[in-house]
């Protein structure tokens, strides 16, 4: 079990609310999303906690479209808990990475994460789904219990890669996808 006591997830979208379903039957999960209707509130029984309470969880993770993730980090840089821990769930990592790097505080540490599959792909269960894990600033203790609990009670199939290489595998593979799409188009 991962060495936590609560977890904060900014954004409350479709892959947020995935994140939610796996993630609080094992840990109290605190959520943030600046335009979440009471429905969704009433339907999941949350709250939606202000964005500064939800800063001070020991895991703080990231779930909002990239574009809005340079504003999201500099807002939530001034208050957020010195010792938590970042996670981001972005298909592409090095600018990301970038930012959370250059606007978190050093003593704030920093997990980037791509989980190959969403609501949709996930729909049946998350077993033995890949996970694309890349370590920035996380204490080796730390990304032990993360991977443990990823490995074992999520039963996910973890890929470690740096940013770059994420990328660059990100890349072919989308080019091969369209390239393929097209082809059969022509066909």
């Amino acid at each position: 079990m991962m060495m936590t006591n609560s977890i904060g997830l900014v954004g409350f979208g479709s892959f947020g609310k995935f994140i939610y379903s796996h993630l609080s039957p094992y840990f109290e999960v605190k959520v943030h999303d600046e335009i979440i209707s009471k429905g969704t509130l009433n339907k999941f029984k949350i709250s939606n906690d202000p964005l500064e309470k939800v800063c001070q969880c020991d895991v703080i993770i990231l779930a909002i479209p990239v574009q809005f993730l340079e504003k999201t980090i500099l807002k939530i840089s001034t208050f957020i808990n010195k010792k938590s821990l970042v996670i981001d769930v972005s298909s592409v990592k090095e600018r990301p990475v970038e930012m959370m790097l250059n606007l978190l505080p050093d003593t704030v540490g920093i997990l980037a994460t791509h989980p190959l599959f969403g609501p949709q792909s996930g729909a049946n269960g998350i077993s033995g789904l890949n996970m694309v894990v890349c370590p920035v600033r996380v204490h080796n203790v730390t990304l032990r219990y993360i991977v443990q609990f990823l490995e074992d009670e999520l039963e996910l199939n973890l890929l470690k890669r740096t940013p770059e290489i994420h990328d660059r595998q990100m890349a072919y593979v989308q080019a091969l996808t369209h390239f393929i799409g097209r082809a059969i188009n022509e066909i």
